[in-house]
């Protein structure tokens, strides 16, 4: 995509009046087209700057329940160091400002334990602000090894802003039709119900679809999910043994889409037991 498309998309997105969560995902993807940068995130803000609910793109598991666990402990004084930041310098960009956040960043357990594994190590953040309430955290993030962010794409982000500010206000009126997304992902569980195999792609619905939508800490992946999927692989080994039983199909929906989840069988080579095969679909408004 050009440049110039890319950027229309962007203000096309933030102008469909769906709200926030329902455009954030999309919108992570395409901000990446108009500044080379990811996984990204965006990250709710309240108005005394403490964190709600976020998106990642290529969410890592182990490094948000870590996130979640430490957000009062060890990691808390990276977090006040950047509401610090922010607080004493409310331009709508900052960018290179890692090791002027803290001397050691690089060194911290917040560094090694969650950036590093999803791959982030330049960031750029742009604030998201309504009449100087903040609403949210753009971050756009490149790994070592690529290069940082110039002053140009801070401008770019910038100017972009204001739409996404318009984006995340929008307030619905009436249901949405939803539609497939074209996203789906795959995952494989093997005959006690224990997941073994996942798509990216699964993950990372799998993540939106765990979440509330509503201000607050992230909801991670939980005992639901599991339970969910062990009873969708039940109920599939019912029907095969010909015992009644629900259509092995659970469609959940929140903020973020629909969420279709559908199991099947997979035969098994002699001498192996069967697997579970669930596949999620993400539709959207």
């Amino acid at each position: 995509m050009k440049p110039a498309a890319a950027k229309a998309y962007v203000r096309q997105l933030c102008c469909l009046g769906l709200g926030g969560p329902a455009i954030m995902p999309e919108l992570l993807r395409a901000l990446a087209a108009v500044i080379p940068s990811g996984p990204n995130v965006f990250a709710e803000v309240r108005p005394d700057f403490e964190p709600g609910y976020a998106i990642l793109e290529n969410p890592v598991p182990e490094a948000l329940e870590l996130y979640a666990r430490e957000i009062q402990g060890a990691f808390r004084r990276v977090t006040d160091a950047l509401k610090d930041w922010w607080r004493c310098r409310p331009g709508p960009v900052h960018w290179g400002h890692e090791r002027a956040i803290l001397d050691d960043f690089y060194r911290s357990d917040m560094y090694h334990h969650l950036w590093r594994p999803i791959g982030q190590h330049h960031a750029l953040q742009g604030m998201v602000s309504e009449r100087g309430r903040p609403l949210g955290l753009i971050n756009l993030y490149r790994n070592v090894g690529e290069p940082p962010f110039s002053e140009r794409e801070a401008d770019e982000l910038a100017r972009l802003l204001p739409y996404v500010a318009h984006g995340l206000t929008a307030r619905p009126t009436q249901d949405a039709v939803f539609d497939d997304s074209g996203r789906s992902g795959q995952i494989i569980l093997d005959n006690a119900g224990r997941l073994t195999h996942q798509s990216e792609t699964a993950k990372a619905l799998l993540y939106l679809a765990t979440h509330t939508g509503e201000p607050g800490p992230v909801k991670l992946f939980g005992l639901s999910v599991k339970a969910l999927l062990k009873k969708l692989a039940g109920d599939l080994s019912a029907i095969a043994q010909g015992k009644e039983a629900p259509t092995p199909v659970v469609c959940r929906q929140n903020a973020w889409g629909r969420f279709v989840f559908r199991a099947y069988r997979l035969d098994a080579a002699a001498g192996e037991n069967g697997l579970t095969l669930i596949t999620v679909g993400h539709q959207e408004p």
